[in-house]
């Protein structure tokens, strides 16, 4: 498996401020959902959508320890930070990208916002930080 056999499932945005971050998105067309918190992730969480266009997760840290929160330390008020890819099989995709030479950084855990589905990152130093999507297995 390569990234490019995946299927995109959002990008992901730190936002300094979530009122206003999602001020914004409405104003440009975009429907955003409730807030929600991941404790887990200790992040507060909104998806911004617009037909035809990649789903937007708004990420906003809620804690001082929040990994987020050192994405924006420079002062931006938001900064684009990973790609979220659907996943059939999430085991099987780390090991695949694994072998690729990508480092899991976060282990599999629920995602609150996306109904518990599980997720974990890995990174690739040419390529960045992924969110792998664990897709309903119903």
């Amino acid at each position: 498996m390569d990234i490019k056999d995946l299927k995109l499932a959002h990008i992901g945005v730190a936002v300094a401020d979530m009122t206003t971050a999602r001020q914004v998105y409405i104003e440009n067309g975009y429907l955003c959902g409730n807030v929600v918190y991941d404790p887990v992730q200790k992040v507060n969480i909104c998806f911004a959508e617009k037909p035809d266009e990649p789903r937007v997760e708004l990420i906003e840290a809620a804690a001082e320890d929040a990994p987020v929160r050192k994405i924006l330390e420079n002062g931006e008020p938001a900064v684009a930070y990973h790609v979220c890819y659907a996943v059939a099989d999430l085991e099987k995709s780390i090991a695949d990208l694994r072998k690729e030479n990508w480092l899991l950084v976060k282990n599999p855990v629920p995602a609150v916002a996306c109904g518990n589905a599980r997720v974990a990152f890995l990174y690739s130093q040419s390529a960045g930080l992924i969110e792998l999507l664990e897709e309903d297995k119903k």
